[in-house]
């Protein structure tokens, strides 16, 4: 399965800097998600609400969602609590809203 990650790029290039061993668990958890594509579940990723789902790599969280046969990865964060913070899910939805416009512009 294809990933898009267009919307974290730029947060995943500076975890690499900052942080190289997670970003090195951050990617095996994206390949994880090419290879397995709809058939990933818990512990290592979960439905957190409609159709946002949620990765979980150690203490970071990558949210995305599928659209058009490919994993859109929305948002990624380090989770400091148990509950997703809202300004994250309003982000992730709120990129959906505008992945889904521009595939819907491109056609």
């Amino acid at each position: 399965m294809e990933i898009d990650i267009g919307f974290i790029k730029k947060d995943l290039t500076k975890l690499r800097k900052k942080k190289p061993e997670q970003f090195k668990v951050i990617t095996n958890y994206l390949t994880y998600l090419q290879i397995q594509g709809f058939d990933v579940s818990r512990p290592k990723a979960d439905n957190v609400h409609q159709k946002i789902f949620e990765l979980r790599p150690l203490e970071f969280r990558i949210l995305y969602a599928y659209e058009n046969e490919k994993a859109i990865a929305l948002v990624i964060f380090e989770k400091k609590e148990s509950k997703i913070p809202k300004r994250y899910m309003n982000l992730a939805n709120q990129r959906l809203s505008a992945y889904k416009r521009n595939q819907a512009d491109e056609k």
